[in-house]
């Protein structure tokens, strides 16, 4: 049996430090329990890496690939006016801005994440989520769904959640997930 007294905290973060260092190579800034998991900041080569209990969350500044990755799913749609995007970042969601949308909703789990990201995320990426176009939902996304009701339609829902590694993951790729997300969506 192992006391610990008034260091737990450290013992927590040497831990959680230690772990990420057996998963991604990198320089470990920043390591910190939310409410929803352990979230530890990497640095590897000038790009951030929030790993949410040792899943990769998302990488920035990384504007090629979330613009390419924006881009791609947004030109799907002849005119996109009103789009959700569920997870992803605050820099994900500048490169949705970027397709001139009128109005985006982003949902995220833990506001923690959104925290972490802007204190390091450069200003072009945080300007995308503190946006009058930009609606922020602090949330499970599930329950956006459901919560939300009749509430006006989306052209587009982009989930950008990580693989479904664990039960709480794959909740997001079920068939009860895809129908509430198609009850959300505008016909066509």
């Amino acid at each position: 049996s192992l006391i610990v007294s008034g260091r737990d905290r450290i013992v927590d973060s040497n831990s959680a430090i230690h772990r990420m260092q057996t998963i991604a190579p990198g320089f470990v800034v920043e390591s910190r329990e939310t409410r929803y998991q352990n979230l530890t900041t990497v640095l590897v080569s000038g790009q951030y890496t929030v790993y949410g209990n040792g899943e990769p969350l998302m990488t920035f500044p990384d504007p090629y690939l979330e613009e390419k990755e924006a881009f791609t799913i947004l030109a799907q749609h002849e005119s996109p006016a009103r789009v959700l995007v569920m997870g992803g970042g605050p820099s994900f969601v500048c490169a949705v801005r970027a397709y001139g949308i009128a109005s985006i909703d982003y949902v995220e789990m833990d506001p923690v994440v959104v925290e972490v990201a802007r204190k390091y995320v450069s200003d072009f990426a945080a300007a995308g989520t503190d946006s009058a176009d930009v609606h922020m939902h602090f949330g499970d996304a599930r329950r956006f769904f459901e919560d939300r009701g009749a509430s006006a339609p989306f052209d587009v829902i982009i989930v950008r959640m990580p693989d479904p590694r664990t039960l709480f993951l794959n909740r997001f790729q079920t068939r009860e997930f895809v129908e509430l997300a198609a009850r959300s969506l505008s016909p066509g």
